[in-house]
């Protein structure tokens, strides 16, 4: 009899829907990518963890934003793909999933020629090798390969934060423990 109800729970949970299919971290991604590109910065936000708004506002993260595009001119995501899926990890009631993807990004810089403060912002997010400008377009075209951590709590949507492992990043550390970062 335990057997058999371990069974039917198994298979129960192999065929019921669930929120962690595929196409959740696509829509996730999409939506993210269509408020930023919009610069519907109340939306975009609303993918990033809330721990991310203890030491800084959302206030003061579209001000930046703002800043940012009046100085270098407005920058779309203009292409995307997911290249590599880590597995779905649990501890307590969150979820954790590393998710790698490339895209290309597009800075019009808003000038007649070479945009310093454009080259130089871009270069330092970006690497310089990953960055051409055309000066027919007066565009900065980036090509990257970053990964995401997507993370939620149970009850709550997926939010997520680029992941460098070569740099230190302390609101990682602070919302996903060593052992799962480990394993992502």
């Amino acid at each position: 009899m335990k057997r058999l109800v371990q069974i039917i729970c198994l298979l129960l949970t192999c065929c019921s829907p669930t929120e962690t299919d595929e196409k959740t971290f696509d829509d996730t991604f999409r939506d993210y990518v269509s408020a930023f590109n919009e610069n519907k910065y109340d939306e975009f936000l609303k993918f990033m963890p809330p721990q991310t708004f203890e030491k800084i506002t959302k206030t003061q993260i579209i001000a930046y934003y703002e800043k940012v595009q009046k100085t270098i001119g407005q920058t779309r995501i203009q292409d995307y793909e997911f290249i590599k899926r880590g597995r779905l990890l649990t501890k307590g009631d969150s979820t954790f999933r590393k998710i790698r993807y490339k895209s290309t990004i597009v800075n019009y810089s808003n000038r007649d020629k070479v945009n310093l403060s454009a080259a130089k912002y871009l270069a330092d997010i970006y690497g310089q090798e990953n960055i051409e400008y055309d000066s027919l377009k007066h565009l900065y075209i980036i090509h990257q390969v970053k990964d995401l951590i997507f993370m939620r709590s149970r009850g709550t949507n997926w939010t997520f934060l680029e992941y460098d492992s070569t740099k230190e990043n302390k609101l990682i550390k602070r919302l996903v423990s060593p052992d799962i970062l480990d394993r992502l």
